[in-house]
């Protein structure tokens, strides 16, 4: 169903933004916690195949095993997913153009305004990135804290610089992802006729 342009607004664009990445959340969850585990046994010089550690994880915890272990830390991702989408897309506000505009950036200029969105949507959500891994591993260490638990304990253990531990190694993920995304995302729309030149 076409929805006429004037329709749209940033709010509608949030909500839709962060309901297509809850529900990508959802599905790709215990994919993200399987390859996280998979990359702490490494360091911890244990190797284990994906299908061994899916066992682990599926019988982990004090008589609470089963399919919901797969989502230890989902709530923190959701958490994270808010103010991520918020920033992003208030950001590409500035960037996407109007069906009304006649004026057309460079795709230099999309790619840049991209690449600022990613840096500022990851700056505000790393902090919840981290708490979210930390939880994630929890049970291999024996701990199985909540959300304000282990932000407290990264706080002790190296003050607030420790919620950004590997951000830069982030930022070359995110900022070409996120630049690539949108720039595809504005072009898709003309090629398919949904933004009038």
């Amino acid at each position: 169903m076409f929805v006429a342009p004037e329709m749209e607004n940033p709010v509608r664009r949030f909500l839709c933004g962060s309901i297509a990445g809850a529900t990508s959340t959802f599905v790709t969850y215990p994919l993200d916690l399987i390859r996280t585990r998979l990359a702490f046994e490494t360091v911890r010089g244990y190797y284990s195949s994906w299908l061994g550690i899916s066992r682990k994880i599926y019988y982990e915890g004090r008589g609470s095993w089963g399919v919901a272990n797969f989502y230890r830390g989902f709530a923190t991702t959701m958490l994270g997913i808010l103010p991520q989408r918020l920033v992003s897309f208030a950001c590409s506000r500035t960037y996407t153009l109007e069906p009304q505009s006649h004026t057309r950036l460079t795709a230099v200029a999309q790619l840049g305004r991209g690449a600022l969105a990613g840096i500022v949507a990851q700056t505000v959500s790393y902090p919840i990135e981290t708490i979210r891994r930390r939880m994630q591993v929890g049970n291999v260490v024996g701990d199985q804290a909540g959300i304000v638990e282990t932000a407290q304990r990264i706080f002790w253990e190296r003050g607030a610089r420790g919620f950004y531990v590997g951000l830069t190694i982030g930022y070359l993920k995110i900022v070409p992802m996120v630049a690539t995304s949108f720039y595809v995302y504005d072009r898709m729309k003309r090629y398919l006729g949904l933004l009038v030149e």
